[in-house]
Parts: C-alpha cells; structure tokens; sequence
C-alpha cells in the first residue's frame, strides 16, 4: 500500500465535490432544452476550443499513449497527425452546415437527408460506441487512482459515474464545456510538471534521455510496410483519416461544442483551437512514455514491480517518484524521499533543481 497523506485524499474529494458542484451551480440556469444542450450558443471560441481538446484528450491519453510509447513507439500518434490535414478541408463545410440544419442533434439532418433508418442507425451506433469508450475511459482513471490511494477499483467507477451523472444531469452543456477548460489546465500543467521531472532525473539529463531514446528507436512512428494485417504507418494514417471525419463531422460531442459557440466563426475557430491543442498534448504524452523508458533503463535507477503492464507503469512513476508526504522530509519542499530516505532531496526536487541548473548555465 502506498503511503498517501492526507492531502492527496483531499484533493480527490474535492475534485469530486468541485465536479457536482459545477453541476449545482449551473442547474438554475437550464431553461429551455436550447440552453441544455447547447449552452444557449453564448460560450467564447477559446473555452469551446478548450473543452473540444478535453473531450479528445482523455484518460487514454494520460495513461494508454505513455504505455504504447514506453513499450513500442509512436505509432499511435500517427491517427493524430491526420487529424488537422483533414480538418482543414472540413472545418469550413461543415461547420456552418450543422450549425444551420442541425437543431440539436447531428442525427436530426441525417433523418431529413436520409431517412429514419439512418438517423435511428447513426443514434444507436453513437451510444453504443460511447458506451464502450466510456467503459475503457472509466477503467483507466479507476486504475490509476486505484495505485495512489488503494480502493478498490470498482467503487471508484462507481463513485466517478455517479458524479459525473449528476453534473451532466444538472449543469447542462454549459457546466460542462466549463469543467473541460479546468481539467484541460490541469491535464496540460500536469503533464508539463512530468515531462520536466522525467528529463532531469536521470543522472545524464535530457541528453542520456534522448541516446536511450534513439538507441532503443523509441521516437519512431513505423514499421512503414505495406502491409495492411498490421499496425503499420499506413494503416494508421488511413485510421487518423476515418477517425477525423467521424469525430469532426459526425460524433455528437463535438458537433454540441459547435451549436455552443456563439456564431460560426467561433466554431470554425474553436475547432481549430481544439484539435491544435490536441496534437502537441498526444505528442507529449508519448514523449513521456519515452522518458519513463529511458529513466528506468539508465544505471541506477530503481527498478519495476515484478508484473507491472505498460499502462500501469507512469500511474507507478506518479505515485512513487514524485511528492510523497512521511517523517523524514526533503531540504527543499519538506517531502519524504521515497525509496532513497538517505537523501537530502526528493526525486520531484532533485530534478527541478537539475532543471534550474542547466537554465542557470
């Protein structure tokens, strides 16, 4: 069991409260079906943007893109890359298309363009597929709070799918869109704070991180075969162009993000805001899947559990090598050193100070 302190149960339990109390907050303001599903169309480009970028970020991101990276390569930001080439040829048709034939719902211009059939298909076919995705989303964030705090990891899918029943129930697509751009931050700033501590623990800072990289060909997005059975290139990159014009033309998540936006031009600009966000966050949590590989492969790091799957290894590296609350404290922010209580300073410290220092020359 980990040694967790107070305030890391703390601040979980007020995520979940902030989260319901979102929720609340915005639930006096849901008048009318247009402003619960819509927001009304009054929210600002950049908070759309925001919340477009955390829909498509999510726990698969945190998690699976640092444990496909750590045990293979890039490959999976391949689908990514495709996104904004398909999404400059899109954004302009079909944006304004939706946001003038679309009511509410993507699937209400499918049955008057089609026919029933194909908007009760499109429907099923959506929520069905959400169903599935919301399974895998809810199971990784499970997992990963499961290792810091040692519940049990079907209670926390449960206590998590209540919470966010209740805030979608009561808030709307307003408190929603809001809670994105606070969970966009926090992804963003966390994963900034990771990707700095990973460059500058290893004793050789960024630059054995970048030779074990290169020696292993860690930063690589192949095999560029031909070869259509595997998870190559072109197989992804076909993949990125699917995926994009199903996400940006089709998915309902999005499509709402776009009726939320004040007029078109916030929505074409919202769009782009979203899915340029997007790129360099999934490019970064590959990057640090690749710095947790290097840093458990230089000399004298501390090695791993017996067992530990791909994605479980940065939830480890979380709650193991970075700020940890018991008796003896580090010099500098007076946190324990884990596995090293000899030292002077804690792992987090240790490399922001190797940071400071290499600014510093």
């Amino acid at each position: 069991m980990n040694d967790i302190h107070w305030i890391d149960y703390l601040i979980v339990f007020a995520s979940i409260a902030s989260a319901i109390g979102v929720g609340v907050y915005f639930a006096h303001r849901q008048k009318d079906t247009s402003t619960y599903f819509a927001a009304g169309g009054k929210i600002p480009a950049w908070a759309v943007g925001m919340s477009i970028f955390a829909t498509l970020i999510s726990s698969v991101t945190f998690l699976a893109y640092p444990g496909a990276a750590y045990a293979g390569n890039w490959i999976l930001l391949v689908q990514g890359l495709m996104v904004p080439l398909v999404l400059l040829a899109l954004i302009g048709v079909i944006v304004p298309l939706f946001r003038k034939v679309v009511k509410l719902s993507t699937y209400e211009y499918f049955e008057r363009r089609f026919g029933l059939f194909a908007r009760m298909y499109s429907s099923f076919a959506f929520t069905l597929g959400h169903f599935s995705k919301a399974g895998t989303v809810f199971f990784l964030v499970s997992m990963a709070l499961a290792t810091f705090l040692d519940f049990n990891i079907y209670a926390i899918v449960i206590v998590l799918g209540i919470t966010i029943i209740i805030l979608t129930l009561l808030g709307g697509m307003e408190a929603i869109v809001w809670m994105d751009v606070a969970q966009g931050g926090l992804l963003i700033g966390g994963g900034v704070i990771c990707v700095i501590l990973l460059l500058f623990l290893p004793e050789g800072g960024p630059s054995e991180v970048l030779r074990i990289a290169g020696e292993y060909n860690k930063i690589d997005v192949g095999p560029y075969d031909w070869d259509f059975t595997q998870l190559t290139f072109i197989v992804m990159a076909l993949n990125g162009i699917f995926y994009a014009l199903q996400k940006y033309g089709t998915d309902q998540t999005i499509v709402q993000r776009y009726l939320a936006a004040k007029n078109d031009r916030d929505a074409k600009k919202a769009a782009y805001i979203g899915v340029m966000m997007s790129v360099p966050i999934w490019t970064m949590f590959m990057f640090i899947g690749t710095c947790l590989f290097a840093y458990y492969h230089t000399s004298g790091a501390p090695g791993l559990p017996d067992g530990l799957k791909a994605d479980e290894v940065f939830p480890y590296f979380i709650s193991n090598h970075t700020w940890t609350y018991n008796s003896r404290t580090c010099r500098s922010c007076h946190i324990k050193p884990r596995h090293r209580p000899e030292l002077s300073f804690c792992h987090s410290c240790t490399g922001l100070l190797r940071a400071l220092q290499k600014i510093k020359h």
